[in-house]
């Protein structure tokens, strides 16, 4: 039981910093420690539902002469217009991308799209197949998590085993993917 406290009440502060998806992962901890928690069951719900808005990477574009910005959200990509439209495409039926006249061009659902004019055209072309394979860019942007920010601002290089231990305590992670993750954290 106090293994369950305790990966609910980290699920939670995952929660409250906007980290949806380590929340994810503690409530699944929970529940396969406990299949029937409905506290566990509850977040794990509202986890994946804050992960379903959550926006993966953002640039502004435009859309026939019209400003707003490209979304990658989980499974989609979304323009959404300055002037308060928005057109969905799920990643699966996103096909034939190329850079054309500075212009994301594609095929959705075998309909030629007219095209998003964005400066990184070429990288969204990159991103939407990762998404396409289930690879997501980190939802806060590239920027540290809490537990990384509290890595980085606590432990030195000659701390790297503690942080590791830490690191794996809250996690709730391998040892290997915390070695992974502290290395690239206080290289």
């Amino acid at each position: 039981m106090k293994d369950i406290n305790k990966l609910l009440e980290v699920a939670k502060k995952c929660e409250y910093c906007e980290e949806y998806d380590l929340a994810l992962k503690y409530y699944m901890a929970v529940l396969e420690i406990s299949p029937n928690l409905q506290v566990a069951e509850i977040g794990k719900q509202r986890a994946k539902n804050e992960l379903a808005k959550a926006v993966y990477y953002t640039t502004p574009a435009s859309f026939k002469l019209s400003e707003g910005r490209l979304e990658l959200r989980k499974s989609l990509l979304v323009y959404i217009s300055l002037l308060g439209g928005e057109n969905e495409f799920l990643v699966e039926d996103i096909d034939n991308m190329k850079v054309s006249l500075g212009r994301l061009v594609f095929d959705y659902k075998g309909v030629t799209q007219d095209g998003y004019s964005c400066r990184v055209a070429k990288k969204w072309i990159e991103i939407i197949n990762d998404a396409k394979e289930g690879k997501y860019p980190k939802i806060n942007g590239g920027k540290l998590t809490t537990l990384e920010k509290y890595i980085h601002d606590n432990f030195t290089l000659e701390q790297k085993e503690e942080a590791i231990l830490y690191f794996m305590d809250m996690s709730g992670c391998s040892s290997e993917e915390a070695r992974i993750s502290v290395a690239s954290i206080l290289n």
